[in-house]
């Protein structure tokens, strides 16, 4: 199968509320404990996961899409041991959660192609911003939120 952006977009927009299903009110004797060795727990997934999002995936678009450095700062994998500190699981679900249902936290996602490619079709959510326009419409776009634009 050959990746395509468009289709996997259902899938991670899916991530929280599945794992919210399989994991929520559960016991923490499901919760906490791991296979043994190097496993994780589902505690530590969720908190890896939360952990991610916060320090990995949106900063990493940041030094793509930006100018100046574009070395990426190394990911800490056991960085989602403090994030899991004193928590539970339910709690850092509504954490995760929160990260996805927040619309002021989700980037703006521009589709700069021409308008009949657009409206053929786009991903979910992004605007029509036509690469034709950009100058002129420029002042439009929000200071204060990260910017995915994207061509094909």
């Amino acid at each position: 199968m050959q990746f395509d952006l468009q289709q996997a977009l259902p899938i991670l927009e899916r991530t929280p509320q599945v794992i919210e299903t399989l994991l929520y009110g559960l016991d923490d004797e499901w919760t906490e404990n791991n296979e043994g060795g190097d496993t994780w727990s589902p505690l530590e997934i969720v908190a890896h996961l939360i952990f991610g999002e916060k320090t990995d995936w949106i900063p990493r678009v940041q030094v793509i899409l930006g100018t100046g450095d574009k070395n990426f700062i190394p990911f800490d994998m056991e960085g989602h041991k403090k994030e899991s500190k004193g928590k539970k699981m339910n709690r850092l679900l509504d954490e995760f959660k929160a990260l996805y249902d927040d619309p002021a936290k989700r980037p703006l996602i521009l589709d700069v192609r021409a308008k009949d490619a657009f409206d053929a079709g786009h991903i979910t959510g992004a605007i029509s911003f036509p690469e034709s326009d950009v100058d002129a419409r420029v002042a439009e776009l929000p200071k204060d939120k990260l910017i995915i634009a994207y061509c094909q």
